[in-house]
């Protein structure tokens, strides 16, 4: 029995080991194509949410354009930054008068400024309200691995990077050289504003609940609290005492004090 048992056990593990692994479908996707860059030489290869449109890389023509949502055949289109005759090069200053050489990946921090990764020209940009400017490598024109101030850094030809809130810098996943760098930002870079004038709201919202909370506790705690130190309980005790006469005859806690001290 034990042998026919060990037997049935292998065939199993045999047959579940040589089982191919299947697709699960999923129903209640829909795909659709909602912007045709064929039709307006315009080749997607990333894209980022900004402030209610959207970010696209174009990394063939070395610019970043900015489309309207809803995406359709009639959304508009701008160049966000880089140059309009999509050539491509290395040039820091104003949106459309910076150049780039076939970004391959972007990202954005939380005050809305773009970081570019640029394998060809070895950098990573900064788009920022004031324009485009380099943060690190671009000087030494080569790939390689050199950590240190931002200007003496060298990537591989093959990284892209990720902005992480959590520790306020930008992750380098430097392929190339299998490793991951990080550069930290300004913690200005990592607060995030509000535009609309509103930003006082939340902390009266919390000051004023606190305060709330304050009033509620105390109510909530002071009879206990008087209770045991004689404090708010003490003039109501002692009216309480003046309607009990003692064994002497004696309703009042003068009295009662003074027939103390005779006795003493």
């Amino acid at each position: 029995m034990g042998a026919y048992c060990t037997g049935f056990l292998i065939l199993l593990f045999t047959l579940i080991s040589f089982t191919e692994p299947s697709l699960i479908p999923e129903e209640g996707y829909t795909v659709e194509t909602v912007f045709y860059g064929n039709k307006m030489d315009v080749y997607p290869h990333s894209i980022l949410p900004f402030n209610g449109d959207i970010l696209l890389l174009d990394s063939v023509n070395s610019t970043i354009l900015k489309i309207g949502l809803p995406l359709s055949k009639d959304s508009t289109v701008k160049v966000f930054a880089g140059s309009q005759n999509t050539v491509p090069g290395f040039g820091d200053g104003g949106f459309v008068n910076a150049q780039f050489n076939h970004p391959k990946g972007f990202t954005m921090d939380s005050k809305g400024n773009i970081y570019v990764a640029e394998r060809a020209n070895h950098a990573i940009r900064k788009i920022s309200k004031s324009g485009v400017s380099t943060i690190a490598g671009g000087t030494a024109g080569k790939t390689g691995h050199a950590d240190g101030p931002s200007q003496e850094a060298l990537f591989s030809n093959d990284y892209d990077l990720t902005f992480i809130p959590d520790i306020c810098a930008l992750l380098v996943s430097d392929r190339g050289n299998r490793m991951i760098r990080q550069i930290k930002l300004p913690p200005s870079d990592c607060v995030q504003h509000s535009e609309s004038g509103t930003h006082w709201i939340t902390p009266v919202i919390t000051s004023l609940t606190s305060f709330l909370l304050g009033i509620l506790v105390t109510v909530i705690l002071q009879p206990y609290i008087a209770a045991h130190t004689g404090g708010l309980w003490s003039s109501r005790s002692n009216a309480g005492m003046e309607t009990f006469p003692n064994n002497h005859g004696e309703t009042s806690g003068d009295e009662l004090l003074g027939h103390a001290k005779r006795n003493c």
